[in-house]
């Protein structure tokens, strides 16, 4: 489509403005020689559905369905930037869902995919969870999504149990690896994955086992996943209560005042400088 200035309208060849006002995503012409251009639209379009809640096309869809298996030849980079995109929409839920239902989550993530094939059960905890994160990300959704994977043993998930940190780490390495996610990503996946069944479980722990929990960067995140997984499976929330009122009691506990500044340093005879500021740290 196109618009022209001068006489203030728009060209349109395509039945572009159609399909806008219907809320409909459809390939310009042959579905399957657009997604050939560039294999990353396979993604791209459930993305764009999703986010701006557009019907798919049914040519379009089965053209997508039908490439899906092109999809290998995208460099893990950008898939795993679609990813960042899509688990940072509140749609995501419905975005993950498409991705499976159009055998594309089987190239993003053949482990997760394998799961919600065998455990039909798990892929609705997990959709629905996602739906009721605050705070939507691929480090949130993501280390949600892996802990629902390690309750595949017991499908109907009826008390979430602390599980073998290794099965954790082997699921969070195997996807970032996969997507080449930076070491502070995959991480962060580790710790969260790690203590969503501490949290749930966790009443009665002692200050010392939730201080260096609560002092973590992504602790309002993991707060945030535990209470969405809660809800999900209508699990007590007295754990998390109890790590929350914890926190709120031993607030002060978590930045401390330093126990060295600037003014020490000064007394003692330093000069500011960047010897001085690597004292600090």
């Amino acid at each position: 489509m196109f618009y022209d200035p001068v006489a203030d309208e728009i060209l349109d060849f395509v039945g572009g403005v159609e399909d806008l006002q219907r809320r409909h995503l459809r390939a310009i012409g042959d579905p399957a020689a657009r997604l050939a251009e560039d294999k990353l639209r396979l993604v791209r379009a459930v993305r764009f559905a999703a986010r701006f809640q557009f019907s798919m096309d049914a040519a379009t869809g089965q053209a997508i369905r039908t490439s899906a298996p092109n999809l290998s030849v995208v460099s893990a980079e950008r898939l795993l930037d679609e990813m960042k995109k899509i688990c940072g929409n509140r749609y995501a839920a419905q975005a993950i869902q498409q991705l499976f239902d159009l055998r594309l989550l089987q190239t993003v993530w053949p482990q997760l995919a394998d799961i919600f094939e065998s455990y039909p059960e798990i892929q609705r905890h997990t959709l629905r969870a996602i739906e009721l994160l605050t705070h939507k990300s691929i480090e949130t959704i993501f280390s949600l999504a892996i802990w629902f994977m390690q309750q595949a043993h017991s499908p109907q998930v009826a008390a979430p149990i602390v599980k073998q940190v290794d099965d954790h780490h082997s699921a969070a390495t195997q996807i970032g690896l996969h997507l080449r996610m930076s070491n502070q990503v995959l991480n962060d996946l580790h710790d969260l994955t790690n203590h969503i069944s501490f949290v749930l479980n966790g009443s009665g722990r002692m200050w010392s086992a939730i201080q260096p929990l609560a002092c973590h960067p992504r602790f309002s995140d993991l707060i945030d996943i535990c209470k969405a997984v809660q809800k999900t499976l209508e699990y007590p929330i007295d754990g998390i209560r109890h790590v929350e009122q914890q926190v709120a009691l031993h607030q002060n506990d978590l930045s401390p005042p330093p126990l060295l500044t600037g003014q020490d340093l000064k007394r003692l005879g330093y000069r500011p400088g960047p010897e001085f500021k690597n004292i600090l740290t």
